[in-house]
C-alpha cells in the first residue's frame, strides 16, 4: 500500500514538474525604429522633428514572446499618422489594418535588421516623392 501511494505521489509530482517546465516564459523584446528623412522638407512627427537629410530614432523594450520575428513587431504609429511638413503643410498616412496601410504605419514598409534574438532595428525612409501631395494643416 505504501508503494502504491508513493507511486501515485511520484507520478503527480513528475507530471506537475513537466507542465511547469513547458510553460512559455516572457523575454525582453527590443526594437529600434529609425526614421530617415531623405527629402528637402522638415518633418514633425509625434516622436520628434526630422530635419532634411537627417534621421531620428526611438528605442522600445517590453516583455514578450521569446521567439519573436520581425513581422511580429508593430511600428509606433497606427491607424492615422499626420506629419507636419515645413511647419505649415501636412501629410496624412492611413492604415486599414495592422498589416495594410501607407508609409510608416505598417511594419512591412520598413527595412529590418536582426541585431540579436528578440532585438530588431527597423528603418523607414521618407522620400521626396511622398510629399508631392500635401494638404493644409487644420
Amino acid at each position: 500500500m505504501r508503494y502504491l501511494i508513493l507511486g501515485i505521489f511520484s507520478t503527480l509530482l513528475f507530471g506537475l514538474n513537466i507542465s511547469c517546465s513547458q510553460e512559455e516564459k516572457d523575454c525582453l523584446v527590443i526594437s529600434e525604429f529609425v526614421y530617415i528623412n531623405s527629402s528637402s522638407y522638415s518633418l514633425e512627427t509625434p516622436i520628434g522633428k526630422i530635419l532634411p537629410n537627417s534621421q531620428l530614432s526611438e528605442k522600445y523594450d517590453y516583455l514578450g514572446s521569446c521567439a519573436v520575428k520581425a513581422n511580429d513587431y508593430l511600428p509606433p504609429f497606427r491607424d492615422i499618422l499626420i506629419i507636419k511638413v515645413n511647419n505649415d503643410m501636412c501629410k496624412t498616412y492611413k492604415s486599414i489594418s495592422l498589416i495594410e496601410g501607407e508609409g510608416p504605419l505598417v511594419i512591412s514598409n520598413y527595412r529590418y535588421e536582426k541585431i540579436s534574438d528578440n532585438n530588431f532595428k527597423f528603418t523607414y525612409i521618407f522620400t521626396e516623392s511622398e510629399f508631392k501631395k500635401l494638404e493644409i494643416c487644420n
